[in-house]
């Protein structure tokens, strides 16, 4: 698990770079490639949820910011959504039962930005 999220910052890294330094079509074949990736990998079981548990929320919000982390969320079906706010503490799973995919979405990110803006006065 650890070697996942070294993994994870180093590729966010690398993709960084490379965003700075690219036009819209190379960013287009990067993301076809990455589909095409993304179909040769197992398909998840529901028992498993992998990313929801592994996933470095903070880190990723830090380095690429809020709407790379709205666009890695939104790939997370609903019950991801939720074990992840249940791991981070940020909500009971029978509070999130009644709320949709885009809500939950919502919730993740708004908690993330409001306890990573935690003593932001203080650091500055």
């Amino acid at each position: 698990m650890q070697n996942d999220k070294l993994i994870m910052a180093s590729i966010l890294r690398e993709l960084s770079l490379i965003f700075q330094r690219s036009d819209a079509n190379t960013l287009t074949q990067l993301e076809k490639h990455l589909k095409e990736v993304k179909k040769k990998l197992p398909s998840e079981s529901k028992e498993h949820l992998p990313g929801a548990a592994t996933i470095d929320v903070f880190k990723i919000y830090t380095h690429a910011g809020a709407n790379e982390l709205r666009n890695i969320l939104s790939e997370f079906n609903d019950q991801q959504l939720r074990k992840l706010l249940s791991s981070l503490g940020f909500a009971k799973s029978d509070e999130t039962r009644k709320l949709a995919h885009p809500e939950l979405l919502e919730l993740v990110l708004d908690k993330v930005a409001a306890r990573s803006d935690q003593g932001k006065a203080f650091r500055q």
